[in-house]
């Protein structure tokens, strides 16, 4: 479609402003929709399922374990979901027992400083709506 049909055509639609943008109360394509194309493209993808497991296991029974780790690889998760130790050296604990791995162990100390930053904050701005209402109330009390 070339350049002018586009033009035209926009101009034609009258949910479309002369630009071609979407006009107003026109949100465009829902949040979650898909093409025609990527639907397509889906659907065949879904045709070769069985045909990519049959090759797969070809390719272990010929003990290429590459295409065994490729596969793995990109469809299993890349992390494991972990139980958080509830007391304070837990993770310590368990990072020294050998259930978490330094990775897990060191994600896990970042979210719980993370956790207590936030705690802090929230009791930091308790402690100045506090002050402020004291503030108000002194302030009244001199006018």
């Amino acid at each position: 479609m070339t350049q002018t049909a586009e033009t035209e055509r926009a101009k034609s639609e009258s949910w479309r402003n002369a630009d071609g943008t979407f006009g107003c109360g026109n949100p465009g394509k829902p949040k979650g929709a898909s093409h025609r194309f990527n639907r397509e493209v889906l659907a065949q993808l879904g045709n070769l399922t069985n045909k990519a497991l049959v090759a797969l296991e070809r390719k272990l029974e010929q003990g290429d374990l590459k295409a065994a780790t490729f596969v793995l690889a990109r469809f299993l998760p890349s992390e494991r979901v972990i139980d958080v130790p509830a007391e304070p050296n837990g993770i310590a604990d368990a990072l020294s027992q050998g259930e978490l791995t330094p990775t897990e162990s060191n994600r896990l100390a970042l979210a719980v400083k993370s956790l207590k930053e936030a705690a802090g904050i929230d009791e930091m701005r308790a402690r100045l709506d506090e002050i402020e209402a004291l503030l108000i109330a002194q302030n009244k009390g001199r006018g």
